[in-house]
């Protein structure tokens, strides 16, 4: 944090992210140079401490992977707050999907470990691409990515 805000960088106005406790600011900076390489519209984490950003992430693996999958979507027209799950779809939690009415129950049943998740298609929108008939998995959270770090079974498709 001393760094970002000795270079004037208005880290707090980023997107905050807590990890065991341990803050996050993720900022998009104009431009970076590293080794003589430079990359515009950078993404980068502002943390007060390296070091115990770092032990928070080793002592919270499902906790940092939840995080750095948070997304937001459009199923059917309708904004959601999922995490995006790569080929594995868009992962909302009960409540969202409940809010938006999507019938998941009447998907299909796919646990992973002890996690309860169900598996329905929808219409997907992600970022500025078009919607696309997309696996929506449903399931709490904390307790899915849980289930992944612990390496009990693969994500649903």
């Amino acid at each position: 944090m001393a760094e970002a805000e000795r270079l004037g960088i208005p880290y707090r106005d980023g997107k905050r992210v807590d990890i065991g406790g341990t803050p996050l600011w993720l900022v998009t900076l104009g431009s970076v140079t590293v080794g003589g390489q430079t990359r515009l519209a950078a993404q980068a984490g502002v943390v007060p401490d390296i070091a115990g950003y770092v032990a928070a992430l080793r002592s919270n693996p499902a906790q940092a992977l939840a995080r750095s999958r948070e997304t937001r979507a459009e199923i059917a027209g309708q904004p959601v707050r999922g995490y995006d799950l790569g080929a594995g779809g868009l992962l909302l939690a009960p409540e969202e999907a409940d809010r938006i009415g999507l019938r998941y129950r009447e998907g299909r049943r796919a646990d992973v470990g002890s996690a309860t998740a169900w598996v329905v298609e929808a219409p997907v929108k992600l970022g500025k691409a078009e919607a696309a008939p997309l696996h929506v998995v449903v399931a709490e959270p904390d307790a899915y990515f849980r289930e992944l770090v612990a390496g009990v079974a693969a994500p649903p498709r």
